[in-house]
């Protein structure tokens, strides 16, 4: 959780790229007005941030008043010099978590993302915040369509990258979201998206009408308004997410997943 300020910058930059194909991170330590190499030093946890230097950061930054003081108070849990004001910081961000009553976001670098790119390891994720699921391995066995090697095999991977703890006999799951890059092309998330939708065709012919919801709409569309429907696209998958996670009943009990598709029918002309 401390380490968190360095995923909101790292989603901060990921959100200028997706705006400016060309943007980079030297362009972005440049708007922090912060020298290139220390910036990435800092979001390569190889270089710890002041409060000072947190407060001129914020400055640049277009973000709201609670997302400032909870980027602050996540760098002085991690980095204050004074004992009694990390202690401080972290109780006001438990308590801060608790009352926003949504996850943090959590990006993911490629190389990790790899090793991760299988639904499965999303599907153990979302199912240990199920109301009858008690985070032992029988209750993931009983409510996943997976053998129990598969199983037992993802839960040691999530395990080793600090996806999930154990207590006990008991798997515990930290409230976040997980993010990637949207314009990343890997294989790993080639693949990811496959399964997805393989998945999505199982249920065409494995689900029930009233347990599945499937749509589609074929549409000409003039070339240059195709970056904004992607961005309408991102955001309509974003508030789903926001409605889910900020409403009051929180008392889960399915796994869903939601794919959308927009893609090019036609052939490029030469």
């Amino acid at each position: 959780m401390k380490q968190h300020y360095i995923q909101m910058l790292k989603l901060e930059l990921e959100s200028r790229k997706q705006t400016n194909s060309s943007y980079s991170m030297r362009a972005f330590a440049r708007d922090l007005d912060m020298p290139a190499p220390h910036l990435s030093m800092l979001l390569s946890s190889k270089k710890g941030l002041s409060t000072a230097r947190a407060e001129q950061i914020l400055r640049k930054l277009n973000w709201s008043e609670e997302d400032k003081q909870l980027f602050t108070q996540l760098v002085e849990s991690c980095h204050s010099r004074s004992q009694r004001k990390k202690q401080d910081a972290y109780q006001k961000l438990k308590s801060k978590i608790s009352s926003l009553g949504r996850p943090f976001e959590k990006f993911i670098e490629d190389d990790e993302f790899i090793q991760i790119s299988d639904p499965i390891h999303f599907q153990i994720i979302e199912t240990l915040k199920l109301e009858q699921v008690d985070g032992s391995f029988e209750s993931l066995r009983d409510n996943l369509n997976y053998s129990e090697n598969e199983l037992r095999v993802a839960c040691e991977r999530l395990l080793s990258l600090g996806y999930l703890k154990k207590e006990m006999d008991q798997y515990i799951v930290d409230e976040y979201k997980i993010v990637t890059s949207e314009k990343n092309v890997s294989l790993a998330l080639r693949q990811h998206h496959a399964k997805q939708l393989k998945a999505g065709i199982d249920a065409i012919y494995h689900q029930d009408i009233s347990e599945r919801c499937l749509s589609s709409l074929t549409i000409a569309i003039p070339e240059d308004l195709i970056p904004e429907v992607f961005e309408k696209i991102q955001n309509f998958r974003k508030e789903i997410n926001q409605f889910i996670t900020d409403n009051p009943n929180q008392k889960k009990t399915k796994v869903y997943s939601l794919n959308t598709q927009f893609i090019k029918n036609t052939k490029e002309q030469k």
